[in-house]
């Protein structure tokens, strides 16, 4: 998991599971009580797919990657909004 500067963690696509996985999750913060479970799934993995686009003229193709998907876990005030 990658923490960023707001607090919010990300799961690279590589360490995600094969498949949904719902469960509890509780956030903690520093100098702060844990909150209580909140309902979190943790969406399956995604497989990578490119676009590709062939010049007609000149046979070169460029390929580009289309972005993976990272999932964002609430904060502890996102979790508490919404229930």
């Amino acid at each position: 998991m990658i923490i960023g500067d707001n607090g919010s963690g990300e799961v690279p696509n590589d360490k995600l599971p094969k498949g949904d996985l719902p469960g509890k999750g509780i956030v903690t913060e520093p100098n702060k009580r844990p909150s209580n479970p909140v309902d979190v799934t943790t969406p399956a993995r995604k497989t990578p797919t490119v676009e590709l686009e062939q010049n007609p003229n000149t046979g070169d193709v460029t390929v580009t990657p289309k972005k993976t998907r990272w999932v964002n876990i609430p904060t502890r005030d996102e979790g508490r909004n919404s229930r």
